[in-house]
């Protein structure tokens, strides 16, 4: 990475940070009734240790996300371990603060691996100042992590289908596995995965000799085997609380379907 390229990257994180932290405490006001739901129930979980994987109030929520504003809450919020503290509003929006800027670093690396840092730095800006992506990363809802973990999924992704490192496809699944964990919209994203690694799988199969793509089909499989299982076992405790639960699955998705 150059010189250049480190001021410029540095720049734009510099922007994103300002976008999304900036204010926290008084900027949008008030507490939305959702957030204020996360921070109940982020409070009872750290007030009586129990950490759900999902919580079925208020039609439903996965629960990394309230999990982890409970920690966040543990080190910076009002909780002293005394019944009745309250959840600081900043300090449930921090945690959306910082997935949004997290997410806008990812989105330069993957843009940077798959064309140069020179896009990268417009894609990435755009997404710094974007009005929806500022707006999500200020306020305490869990639909922020969902394109943080599709831009380092497929940016780990994408480094596997280039150096053919089951490392990459691990991290890769990871991320996409504990997608699950975070908001509906999430469980498209499979389907998205699936068309991408066809479409590679093709090209591969158009542009290389039969000795050649027989040697690459199977590094393929063996990195596409990895990415699942790796995705599987990290979204697998919410897909066994589904299975023993299958209303709280469909229930959401049931209110808002067209059908």
């Amino acid at each position: 990475m150059s010189a250049k390229e480190k001021l410029v990257l540095t720049a734009i994180l510099v922007v994103a940070f300002v976008f999304r932290f900036r204010d926290i405490m008084t900027v949008p006001p008030g507490l939305y009734p959702d957030e204020a739901m996360n921070g109940n129930n982020a409070l009872q979980a750290l007030e009586t240790g129990d950490y759900k994987i999902f919580y079925p109030e208020n039609n439903g929520r996965e629960g990394l996300f309230i999990n982890i504003q409970a920690q966040f809450l543990k080190f910076f919020g009002a909780l002293k371990g005394e019944p009745g503290a309250l959840a600081e509003p900043w300090v449930l929006r921090s945690v959306s603060a910082t997935f949004g800027f997290l997410t806008v670093l990812g989105l330069y690396f993957l843009v940077r691996l798959l064309f140069n840092w020179q896009i990268a730095s417009i894609a990435s800006f755009y997404l710094a100042v974007s009005f929806w992506h500022t707006l999500f990363s200020r306020i305490g809802f869990r639909a922020i992590m969902v394109p943080f973990l599709m831009v380092w999924g497929f940016y780990f992704l994408w480094r596997g289908l280039r150096d053919l490192r089951l490392g990459d496809f691990a991290l890769g699944g990871i991320f996409f596995g504990l997608g699950i964990h975070t908001y509906i919209a999430f469980r498209f994203v499979p389907f998205v995965i699936v068309l991408v690694l066809l479409a590679y799988w093709w090209r591969i199969k158009k542009d290389y000799i039969r000795e050649e793509y027989a040697h690459l089909r199977d590094q393929f499989l063996r990195g596409f085997a990895m990415l699942f299982l790796a995705a599987f076992l990290a979204a697998l405790p919410l897909l066994f609380y589904f299975w023993q639960s299958p209303a709280d699955f469909l229930g959401r998705g049931g209110q808002v379907s067209i059908f």
